[in-house]
């Protein structure tokens, strides 16, 4: 897998290796960061639509008991969710609005510390403003801090176009602030994929020609 590290004027960015799927993206990682789809998201069931983050639900039934302890509440503008000491113990697939369970979880897989956040979601140019970007990069920044770990999963959220490349831009950025605010570097094993995250399907163990492109570009684009 392609892997690259740079340096920017006042902080160090962070290495980033790039995966195919959420599922390559896991090995050898106990955290991840997942992007909702809205603030009030996180622990709910979707009733026609699975959203991404519904899967980890069914993946990991513990989090289904955060929905209790959050009260059900929504995210306010300067909130994350992060929930330690989960253990994956199923491994489901999703074809549209279809959710399968696919196999047990290896019970040997290590536990998982999970942060959720949401972004901001502008179709035009109110994406760039300053209040958008704040909070979006508070959230980041602090996702991966609460986290506490050196390598975190993550992938692209269902975005288009320039917006994939901003998200990625802004995930690396802010990591980077984070291991160098914290004290401790943060690598990123980055998922090349927007069909969110389950783990039921075989990892893939190589990029796409289209894949390999596409890391090509986040490259140039450090």
């Amino acid at each position: 897998e392609p892997e690259f590290s740079g340096e920017g004027p006042g902080e160090e960015l962070p290495k980033v290796s790039f995966a195919a799927d959420f599922a390559g993206s896991l090995q050898g990682c106990s955290a991840s960061i997942l992007v909702l789809s809205s603030p009030s998201s996180f622990g709910a069931i979707g009733d026609v639509k699975t959203p991404p983050e519904e899967v980890p639900l069914w993946e990991m039934p513990e989090l289904l008991c955060a929905k209790i302890a959050f009260r059900g509440l929504p995210l306010a503008d300067d909130e994350i969710f992060v929930v330690r000491g989960l253990r994956r113990v199923n491994c489901c697939t999703t074809e549209g609005p279809l959710l399968t369970l696919a196999k047990e979880a290896d019970p040997l897989q290590v536990v998982q510390t999970i942060a959720a956040m949401d972004i901001s979601r502008n179709v035009d140019d109110r994406r760039f403003a300053i209040d958008f970007l704040r909070h979006d990069a508070a959230k980041w920044a602090a996702s991966f801090r609460h986290l506490g770990h050196e390598v975190v999963a993550v992938s692209h959220p269902p975005m288009l176009g320039v917006d994939k490349h901003w998200a990625y831009a802004m995930q690396l950025l802010c990591a980077g602030h984070a291991g160098t605010s914290g004290g401790a570097k943060v690598s990123l094993r980055y998922a090349l994929s927007s069909d969110g995250y389950a783990t039921g399907s075989p990892a893939a163990t190589e990029l796409t020609p289209a894949q390999v492109k596409e890391s090509k570009h986040f490259e140039g684009s450090e």
